[in-house]
């Protein structure tokens, strides 16, 4: 039996069929759109046109007919079927709408955007909880902002958000979306001598939790990804860039507008502007490549965040206060001019792990107190840097201070080399104060070191050669069975030891 086909969704649903009949459309409005498919007649009094999967007779002139063509599909809705333009010559804010509000948006175990780029103006989504939200990769080779390899491109000229994962503001939910594959990119229409608008976030995830984003690039925006008061999210093997498209960005010369690489944020971790409550918490950032973002993470508030297996070609990554339990594990980075790390607030459990940087500054920049700072195992190098941690005198009780080096040329330390500042460490419940920064254990130091006990202890015995010895500094101190040394403007000098 011949199976008829038409061409296109209008002419068929010029069409009337017969219960069970099929059909094949061959495009939904021009050859090769990628929005045709198998459909079959059925007879119903509650069928809806949703745009894709489901297509009524439309005759005005003709006698009321029950009944609609409907797409025989498995698996993932297609954005071509609902007439999505993938060339870049034309917007499908209209169509994408028609896509999510249709019945078979809410029983669709996910939504797949083929290769090519789809222009938007508007906010795209939400999707319904738990979507699978899937493109066909990202472009690997050549410029990055081409879409070359046949990959997902979504380009947003809108203002405000991009893509919106999340949903109410004032209900947590267990999400569970995934979006995957997709490159999102904030374009200016007019090109970069004129800017009607702000694109300020690319993707945000507001106040849900579980939801992923994976193997997509994100780029020209203020904040490429913003958490909100979501919890337990991850972002895997994504690319950070902060410059639009050539062409289409905005003006270098006004930084207050640039969304290029001077001014932008790769990912925000923190509270929404309105819903200053809301903690982001349990956000897990890993494989991931930031590339001409002026700053790499902002904290904005939260707790038990792990960035691991990262780097970072940025000015810094940013810690704000009010964070509690912050991992950053093996960490590389290159151009940083400003700090590698920064802090500017209050921080409980900072932890930087396995961290190397290469450029000559700062491995970690403290402005404010730190209580529980973890330094393990971190690698810094560069001439012009004599200190890896400067403002030192804000670390706090309850600190682990593991090694860092090399340090400058070639120069090996074992240890923490601080700047100027001396340091302050204090045991937690004790204060510490700036105009006297120093060291105390049990107690506040009012010495530059003040220990409340009743030992003090060097383990390792050292014997100086002579009173001429060149070995140490003016006021070491060193012990063996006979004797206690101490090194003067003269040379070493000794006390004996007796039993009694």
């Amino acid at each position: 039996m011949d199976v008829q086909s038409v061409a296109t969704v209008n002419d068929l649903r010029q069409l009337t069929g017969s219960e069970g009949q099929t059909i094949i459309l061959e495009c939904y409005a021009q050859p090769g759109d990628g929005g045709g498919g198998i459909f079959t007649y059925i007879h119903s009094h509650t069928a809806v046109d949703d745009g894709g999967t489901i297509f009524k007779f439309d005759v005005p002139s003709s006698p009321i007919l029950e009944g609609a063509w409907y797409r025989m599909y498995a698996g993932p809705l297609n954005a071509l079927w609902f007439g999505l333009d993938s060339t870049g010559s034309s917007p499908n804010d209209s169509a994408h709408s028609n896509m999510l509000a249709s019945a078979a948006a809410g029983k669709s175990p996910g939504f797949f955007y083929p290769s090519g780029t789809y222009l938007f103006e508007k906010t795209i989504g939400p999707w319904p909880l738990g979507a699978r939200i899937l493109g066909s990769g990202i472009s690997i080779l050549g410029n990055p902002h081409v879409n070359d390899q046949g990959g997902t491109v979504f380009h947003f000229s809108g203002s405000g958000v991009a893509v919106e994962l999340g949903h109410d503001p004032d209900v947590n939910t267990r999400n569970g979306s995934v979006f995957e594959g997709i490159e999102v990119l904030g374009v200016n229409p007019n090109g970069a001598a004129s800017y009607p608008n702000i694109n300020e976030i690319g993707i945000e995830i507001l106040n849900d939790g579980s939801v992923t984003v994976r193997n997509c690039r994100i780029g020209g925006f203020k904040f490429s990804i913003s958490l909100d008061g979501a919890e337990v999210c991850a972002v895997e093997g994504c690319n950070f860039d902060g410059a639009p498209p050539a062409g289409k960005g905005y003006p270098v010369s006004d930084l207050s507008a640039d969304l290029g690489a001077l001014s932008a944020f790769a990912i925000r971790l923190g509270t929404w502007k309105s819903q200053a409550g809301l903690a982001c918490n349990q956000i897990v950032i890993s494989n991931c490549q930031f590339n001409n973002t002026y700053w790499g993470v902002l904290h904005n508030g939260g707790f038990n965040h792990h960035i691991v297996d990262c780097n970072f070609e940025s000015n810094v990554a940013i810690l704000t206060e009010a964070n509690f339990a912050t991992i950053y594990e093996n960490i590389t980075g290159e151009g940083a001019f400003n700090s590698n790390f920064l802090t500017t607030g209050t921080n409980y459990h900072l932890t930087l792990k396995n961290v190397v940087v290469t450029q000559s500054c700062p491995l970690l920049t403290l402005l404010g107190p730190q209580y529980g700072l973890n330094l393990l195992g971190n690698y810094l190098q560069g001439s012009t840097c004599p200190f890896p941690v400067v403002g030192s005198r804000f670390i706090a009780g309850g600190s682990s201070l593991g090694n860092i080096g090399p340090v400058g040329a070639g120069e090996g330390t074992a240890g923490v080399i601080f700047d100027t500042d001396p340091l302050s460490i204090v045991e937690l419940n004790y204060a510490y104060n700036k105009s006297n920064p120093a060291l105390g254990i049990n107690c506040t130091p009012l010495s530059p070191i003040d220990i409340n006990d009743n030992r003090l202890r060097i383990r390792d015995s050292h014997t100086p050669s002579s009173s001429a010895d060149s070995s140490g500094n003016v006021g070491d101190i060193c012990w063996d069975a006979n004797y206690i040394y101490v090194k003067t403007q003269a040379g070493w000098t000794r006390s004996p030891l007796t039993a009694w």
